[in-house]
């Protein structure tokens, strides 16, 4: 039987939360956070998929995932800033992973990159442990809370 989870939260300074953490955690990929002095090393090995999303006229050097959380913090100037949105969501477990990643890109694109925002996405399996398997497919969707401009995150 199919499952459906659909969770929305906040990444915000105010709650001591880092976005290139949060962007470290879904990737896997070792990422140094400028705002608050740190470079993040966790590695994963249940990240079956990851990239950026962008409008196609937001900066080129944003596909450079250490790059645009860095931008994004760079842009929010208070010390309690939300600096991102970050949505996990099930995924069906009868779709292939090649599937499931046009179905990510396909929701992210037309709901959340249409208005001018900025998706860093991974898809995740829990691997179980008993028998090797691999269950659970999610995405982790993580959203910047600015729209983009050519030139950059707006002051919007």
């Amino acid at each position: 039987m199919a499952s459906f989870h659909f969770e929305v939260e906040c990444i915000s300074r105010k709650q001591g939360r880092s976005v290139i953490r949060a962007a470290n955690y879904q990737s896997g990929e070792r990422l140094r956070d400028n705002y608050y002095g740190k470079t993040y090393y966790r590695q994963r090995d249940d990240v079956l998929h990851s990239e950026i999303l962008l409008p196609s006229y937001a900066p080129r050097e944003f596909y450079d995932r250490q790059t645009l959380w860095n931008e994004v913090d760079k842009a929010e100037k208070r010390s309690d800033s939300r600096t991102a949105r970050k949505i996990i969501a099930s995924l069906p477990n009868e779709l292939s992973l090649a599937e499931q990643i046009e179905l990510v890109r396909h929701y992210v694109n037309k709901n959340l990159i249409s208005i001018g925002m900025c998706a860093d996405i991974a898809i995740h399996e829990v691997k179980n442990e008993s028998d090797q398997s691999r269950n659970n497919p999610h995405v982790h969707i993580l959203l910047t809370d600015r729209p983009v401009t050519s030139k950059g995150f707006s002051d919007v």
